[in-house]
This record gives C-alpha cells, structure tokens and sequence, in this order.
C-alpha cells in the first residue's frame, strides 16, 4: 500500500526539526553528557538494543539505547521510559518536546513507516498534543472489548483476578475501548505532562498491586506470577498489567487536561496488514465497535457481538499478522 495512503489521517510535515544524522546532530541526545538545545527537536524517539545485531536496526531518525540493565523478567518497557525520565530532568530536557521509545521491531508491527510515525507525533506537536499513541494491533482492536479482554481469552491467561480487582477499584476495566484507550504495546510519546500524569498513574496502581502481593492475595499472586507469554517464558506478569495502564490513565482524572492524539486506521491499513476478504471484515469490525463506544446501540453491540465470534474462538491468524514473527518482512 502507498505510503501516502497509510497517513492518510495526517498532513504532510514540511519541517520536523528532527535531525537525521544520530553519528553528528543527535550525539548529544546518545550521550551521558547534557546537550545544548533541546527545544530544537520537538520529538526524540529512542530505540532499545542489547546487542551488536540489534543496534544495527535501529532507524536513522532514532536515539540508540543500551538496555543491558534492563533485563530482568518483571521489567519492560517502563523502566526504561522511568530511566528516560530521570535523565532527561537531570539534563534539562525540554518540558514541551515529546519524547518516547519504540521497538525496533515497530515496522513489523505497524502499518505505519518509523518515519511516518515520527512525521505524525510531530503534526500532532504542532497541533498543540500533549501526546501521540499508537497502536499497531489493529486486527486485536476490532475483536476485542478492550485489552484486558485480549488478555483473558490467550494474550495472558491468568489476568482475570487483577481485571477483576482494577475494575473493582473503580479504574474502568471493563469498559469498551476505542482506538483512543486501546493500547499495550507503549508506541506513544509525549511531553512532560503527558509523562507525569501517566508515571504518577501507573505508580499508584502498581502500589495497590505491589501491596497485595505483599500480602500474598489472589491478585497479588497473579501479579507477580508467570506472564504466559508464548514468546518469553520466563516474563512475569506485571509488565504485561503495565502495559495495559495507559488506557485507564487516559480514562482517569489525571488525564483531565491533556490533548491526545491517536493514530486511526483506515480500511486501507486492514487490507494492507490482513489482505482484502480478512482485511475488509476486520474492518468493518473496527468501525461497529468505534460506532458503538461512541454512542451505545444495542443493535450495533449485537451486531458486532455476532460477527466477531467465530474470530475470537479462533484468533490465531489474526494475531500472527497483528504481531508477525521476525522472519515477516516489513515492508
């Protein structure tokens, strides 16, 4: 598919600003020392490596990160944005600057090109956004409620006494999600206060739940127990709980404020991703469920209820294009 069709939902960015060569313009962002101007860049997206192989996949437009401290089976991702954090207040980092960290594997996922994404969080700055996310599972959208619901039925079997705590705690789990709450897989960026509501978000659940495993509770249990990842048998469970947090910040007071901006699939991006006959029922999928959240019909609950059955009983294609293995080409 073109790229032009995949932004679609986005204008052309004539000048990000964001530098293109990480060996000279973007040093100062790679190294420990403080750099000189950061309000020049409005968006700086890191990418992780442990290794050599790794390092070598990391886009042009991107900030190289070495996670070799970060590799412990309960953290992930929100360590390493925690660690950013620190960093970019001891450096001085620009409040208004959006910044984030993606996988080098975000072109395997995505519809989207890394550039386009860069190009895209930048409009979205320029627009006045406190934030942009992401969210590449789009086939994993249109046939779920909401992530904790992808979690119950095979992402992470397990969760349901933490969904069930979280929605009890009065924290929206069981509400549907739309394409501005569904996310778990940390493609966003952001400014400071996108970044200090949501760290002050995860950390007071992951308080509650640190204390019931403390106590040894049913929840705390699962919480710190096996993750059920197919891919990392050793993960533990409270990376992929994180992972789920960012839709009840945005549903919490303490998003109360912030202007979000979300990327928005269109038809063309399921075809892409699923080929026409899957790509145009997942689609239609899609628009039933964003239809219904916006304005609750029972009839199009119902109709959305029946046509996603047979898939969610057998999701197992639609995962597998949602998040290929490695050997996918990304483009």
């Amino acid at each position: 598919m073109p790229t032009d069709n995949r932004v679609k939902p986005y204008r052309v960015v004539k000048d990000l600003r964001v530098p293109i060569n990480p060996s000279t313009a973007l040093q100062h962002f790679a190294d420990p020392a403080p750099y000189a101007h950061p309000a020049v860049v409005p968006v700086v997206i890191y990418q992780p490596y442990l290794n050599d192989a790794q390092k070598s996949q990391v886009h042009p437009q991107a900030v190289a990160l070495d996670i070799g401290f970060n590799t412990a089976a309960a953290s992930r991702e929100y360590e390493l944005f925690a660690h950013l954090r620190d960093r970019h207040a001891a450096e001085g980092f620009d409040d208004t600057a959006f910044w984030g960290l993606v996988s080098t594997k975000f072109e395997l996922k995505s519809v989207s090109s890394f550039a386009d994404f860069v190009a895209q969080a930048g409009q979205a700055h320029a627009e006045g956004a406190d934030a942009y996310l992401y969210n590449p599972l789009i086939g994993c959208a249109a046939i779920y409620a909401n992530v904790w619901e992808q979690a119950m039925l095979g992402g992470h079997p397990g969760m349901e006494p933490i969904f069930t705590y979280l929605n009890e705690k009065g924290f929206g789990a069981a509400l549907p999600q739309a394409a501005n709450r569904f996310f778990f897989c940390n493609y966003m960026c952001g400014n400071r206060a996108f970044w200090d509501g949501y760290f002050g978000f995860c950390e007071m659940v992951l308080g509650m739940l640190d204390d019931e495993a403390r106590r040894g509770t049913t929840v705390g249990l699962a919480y710190a127990g096996q993750g059920h990842y197919g891919r990392d048998r050793n993960a533990l469970m409270r990376p992929f709980v994180i992972e789920r947090l960012l839709g009840l910040y945005l549903h919490s007071p303490m998003a109360q404020g912030l202007k979000i901006s979300t990327y928005i699939p269109h038809a063309g991006d399921f075809e892409w991703k699923f080929g026409p006959r899957l790509g145009r029922l997942l689609h239609r999928l899609y628009d039933l469920k964003q239809s219904f959240v916006a304005r609750p019909d029972q009839q199009t609950i119902a109709a959305w209820q029946t046509a996603r059955q047979p898939l969610v009983k057998q999701p197992q294609v639609i995962w597998q294009m949602d998040d290929p293995p490695a050997w996918m080409p990304a483009r």
